[in-house]
């Protein structure tokens, strides 16, 4: 795996022009999306092929990623 996109679906409101798929929200379920995408990441690594699954480069895009807290952003690049 060369690259790794991760999309963060929060936003304070959606705008005119966007497409993405995003929650507008007062509380941000940070923890429970993180457990999530740590899930499916290691469903990917159980199902993978044999051989080195770390990405390159981890990318945060989406609805507006800053919504999401340091600490969940930490766990997620670990």
């Amino acid at each position: 795996m060369q690259d790794l996109y991760i999309h963060v679906p929060f936003c304070q409101r959606r705008c005119s022009y966007c497409d993405f798929s995003i929650a507008v929200r007062k509380r941000i379920p940070a923890q429970e999306y993180v457990d999530v995408v740590l899930s499916e990441w290691r469903s990917i690594q159980s199902s993978a092929d044999p051989g080195p699954m770390a990405p390159g480069t981890v990318y945060f895009g989406g609805g507006t990623p800053s919504m999401l807290p340091p600490a969940a952003i930490a766990l997620l690049k670990s």
